[in-house]
């Protein structure tokens, strides 16, 4: 009799474990359903066609033709977190003091790679596939007038969440670092891309 109680429990427990295991599985597919409709769906646009819409310069806009991507990019002037947040609901965020596109420096852009579902805006995974981008894929960044500038990858790096070193400014540098959580629906580590100026 009381092998059979163990066993039941035992089930129960298991069951138990399952739904939960379950729930958690579609609540991260739900919170992250741009990233993985991005997986499971032709992008819009193909490779060629952002770069030609790159060279066309719409003003302040980031052109990543290898994970199909084009974003406003934001400048707000100042660095609040509640700025930020409203921001990044428009777009990518320009880091307030960093270079501006083209000029010597670290031109530094951040952008979501998970967001809350019921959290307003468009680009809540904008950044989600940015692990995906290989070392010497081409990223492109227009300025307020429209020019272009063209980067190239040229490393990849995780860091702390609390790491701000990669903010300070080298004029020898001419460089775009891309910033996003990771792991993706968590906010524990950053993943930089960097790209030097190749154009």
């Amino acid at each position: 009799m009381q092998k059979l109680k163990i066993l039941q429990n035992k089930k129960r427990l298991q069951r138990l474990v399952s739904l939960l295991v379950a729930i958690a599985v579609f609540g991260f597919i739900l919170l992250d359903w741009h990233y993985f409709q991005g997986l499971l769906i032709s992008p819009k646009q193909s490779s060629a066609q952002l770069e030609a819409a790159a060279e066309k310069g719409p003003v302040n806009t980031l052109f990543i033709p290898e994970l199909h991507l084009q974003a406003p990019v934001r400048y707000p002037i100042t660095s609040s977190e509640i700025i930020f947040q409203k921001e990044l609901q428009s777009g990518v965020v320009h880091y307030p003091g960093t270079a501006l596109p083209g000029q010597p420096g670290s031109v530094y852009i951040f952008g979501h790679s998970s967001d809350y579902l019921w959290t307003a805006g468009n680009y809540k995974n904008v950044f989600s596939r940015l692990p995906q981008l290989p070392v010497g894929a081409n990223i492109t960044l227009t300025d307020a007038t429209g020019k272009t500038f063209k980067y190239t990858v040229t490393r990849k790096e995780v860091v702390a969440a609390t790491d701000t070193a990669v903010l300070k400014q080298n004029p020898d540098n001419h460089q775009l670092i891309l910033q996003t959580s990771y792991p993706l629906g968590t906010a524990l580590k950053r993943y930089l891309v960097f790209a030097e100026l190749s154009q």
